[in-house]
């Protein structure tokens, strides 16, 4: 199974860091209507349960790609924390999630493309580094 659910971009962490910084009243309202909102949108966009172990693929459409994507992932924890309370995930703990992989893509505005399967969603290619395989 495989479901894909689309949300404005979530507070990054730097957002984050300055509200909770600034009021933690502030920040746990934020957080708390963030959930609310986000738990909205899983209902309109009918995004099914999945009642085993996952994977996510975090496709950030990002507008100004002047900004650290470090920053934009730390948006993650409130789209995780969202999904679990909405029960369309069992849990966001490594329990849980198989992994997820992160991807910018250029947007006319910021949003979110979350891809959650209950199969991988991208193949791995490693590269080994040995003597054959030199990297410069």
């Amino acid at each position: 199974m495989r479901a894909i659910f689309i949300c404005p971009l979530p507070p990054t962490l730097n957002e984050q860091i300055r509200l909770a910084r600034g009021n933690k009243y502030d920040s746990a309202s934020k957080k708390k209507k963030w959930d609310t909102d986000l738990q909205k949108l899983i209902v309109e966009q009918k995004i099914p349960r999945f009642p085993d172990k996952i994977w996510l693929l975090y496709e950030w459409r990002i507008k100004n790609f002047g900004r650290d994507p470090d920053n934009i992932c730390g948006s993650a924890k409130y789209v995780n924390d969202g999904l679990e309370k909405a029960g369309v995930i069992v849990g966001d703990s490594l329990k849980y999630i198989y992994g997820y992989d992160s991807m910018f893509t250029k947007w006319h505005k910021d949003e979110l493309k979350l891809t959650i399967s209950d199969k991988p969603i991208l193949k791995k290619i490693f590269i080994e580094d040995d003597d054959n395989n030199v990297t410069p």
